[in-house]
Formats: structure tokens, sequence, C-alpha cells
């Protein structure tokens, strides 16, 4: 799932912290030559990943500005919205130092989703990292959510329906 910090490696335009300057131009050159590998959101069966989350506030906002896309799927509208790299996907809020009122599915903070002022899609069970868990490999659960520790690379069998997530460390 493309995050906030992959985006700044594909648009120069989108600049984020702890960008690597030594590492921009072979990165570039993978995102580059396989774009069709990274999606802003994917969904299997009622799951639906991004890499931050995504919120109804936040898809609301997107559909007012893109009303003709109301009759495609959730999926496709963030990946489309993850493909323009408009302004509405740079939403943050002071969670991400940001002072926009909706979190864009780079940016969502999985503390905002404990605040009852910021609703997932309920529609959908997700699952995202983005956020260093205060304890590695943590996995932090809501009413339809679950935040991955970023620091925590997993593999998801998407054929295997009795599925289990095989986690690896950075170590």
């Amino acid at each position: 799932m493309l995050g906030n910090h992959d985006l700044a490696y594909i648009d120069e335009e989108f600049c984020v912290s702890r960008f690597d300057e030594e590492r921009y131009k072979p990165l570039k050159e993978i995102f580059s030559n396989n774009s069709e590998l990274f999606k802003g959101a994917c969904k299997i069966g009622n799951i639906l990943f991004t890499h931050a989350g995504a919120s109804n506030e936040w898809y609301n906002s997107y559909l007012n500005l893109h009303p003709e896309l109301s009759n495609d799927s959730i999926v496709q509208n963030i990946n489309k919205a993850v493909n323009e790299r408009g302004d509405i996907l740079l939403s943050h809020s002071a969670y991400r130092s940001g002072d926009n009122k909706y979190y864009s599915p780079v940016w969502l903070d999985y503390e905002e989703l404990k605040d009852s002022a910021v609703h997932t899609i309920s529609s959908y069970y997700q699952i995202f990292g983005h956020t260093m868990m205060p304890k590695n490999g943590q996995i932090e659960k809501g009413y339809n959510w679950a935040c991955i520790d970023s620091r925590v690379v997993f593999e998801v069998d998407a054929y295997n329906p009795k599925q289990t997530l095989k986690v690896f460390e950075d170590k």
C-alpha cells in the first residue's frame, strides 16, 4: 500500500519528513517501472487494506469533489486519489502536525480513530499501518479496524480463506 513516504519518491511535490535524498533516484525508478504493483487500497472480501486507514469524513469529502465517481468502488476511488495526488490526499490533522479537517488514507492516525469525531467506513473491516506503536510488533484493534505497527512487515495469503498473518519483524 502506497503511503505518505512512498509518494515522495513518485512525485517531487509530495514532501514528507525522513525523505532519503541518497536513495531518491533508485526508489523513483522502482516505483516508476512497477507502478501497477503499488496501490492506495485493495480489498479482499470485506477487508479494506490501506496505508493509514480511510475515514468516512475524508471519503465523503473526496466524493463531494468528484461526484462523477459516486458509483465507483471505494478501492477504485482511493486509488484514483493516490494517482491524482491532489491536495485532498495531503490532508492530515493535528495528530500528524497538520491543520486539515479530513485525514487521507496516507495520513490517518489510529489515535484519530479512537476519537468519536472520526469514523472508519463501517461497511469494511480495515487493516492498515502507518503508525509506530508504543510496543514493537503491537497490533491495536478498534471496532472495525486493526492498526499494525509500521515497523513490522507482514504477508497475507489472499487465496486462503483461513489465512493467518505471517509476521516478519525487522531485527
